[in-house]
């Protein structure tokens, strides 16, 4: 686009916003739903934020500033990327609330969540305190299982497979001998990254921003 990043989006024919995608600066953005009573659609609907943010940022702080300026409009989380600087959140956003937290990160330890080094994860509830106490009913503890159970289940299953599978990625070559020490697995990202753009295969077709 003019005056912006180039990125790209998985979209739908005529839909103008995005809800995931990454841009030439190494930020990649993905979102789930997560219902919220603290909402008031006098602001810039998510789609477009997240469309700014892959326009505009180079870096992981700016990309969270897209969505703190707002005006936000309901409930969403996010996991933004900054492949450049090695890093990764868990955004959480209502209309007035903002909860960030990164790999390992304390905060979120908020039982029965827990943190893990070098991840963030998230389904469609919320971890943070102030952002879970709006979806919640009055008199509630603060367990999911009592008020989101299938985002609480695939929570654990996420984080379980999360941590059984951490560093197991390995890469074998058809027809060739050896031990994939790290070379084999840059080698085979680059490739898959290569051909997923490959026009010839049709995945993606460059669009006006």
């Amino acid at each position: 686009p003019a005056g912006g990043l180039a990125n790209v989006v998985v979209s739908w024919a005529g839909f103008l916003g995005a809800v995931t995608g990454m841009n030439t600066a190494g930020i990649s953005i993905g979102e789930m739903g997560s219902a919220s009573r603290n909402e008031d659609y006098a602001g810039i609907p998510m789609i477009f934020m997240v469309r700014e943010a892959l326009r505009t940022s180079r870096n992981l702080q700016q990309a969270l500033d897209v969505f703190r300026r707002g005006p936000r409009t309901c409930g969403f989380n996010f996991i933004i990327g900054s492949g450049d600087e090695g890093l990764a959140v868990a955004l959480e956003v209502t209309r007035d609330h903002f909860f960030v937290s990164g790999f390992g990160d304390e905060a979120e330890n908020v039982g029965p969540h827990r943190a893990m080094p070098e991840m963030v994860r998230r389904t469609n509830h919320f971890v943070g305190e102030k952002t879970a106490a709006t979806q919640r009913r009055m008199g509630e503890g603060y367990h999911p299982r009592t008020y989101m159970l299938e985002s609480w289940e695939r929570y654990q299953l996420i984080s379980n497979y999360l941590e059984e599978m951490r560093g197991k990625l390995s890469v074998a070559v058809a027809g060739e001998e050896g031990v994939d020490a790290g070379g084999v697995c840059r080698e085979w990202f680059g490739i898959l990254a290569r051909e997923i753009f490959n026009p010839m295969y049709g995945l993606f077709q460059p669009a006006g921003g």
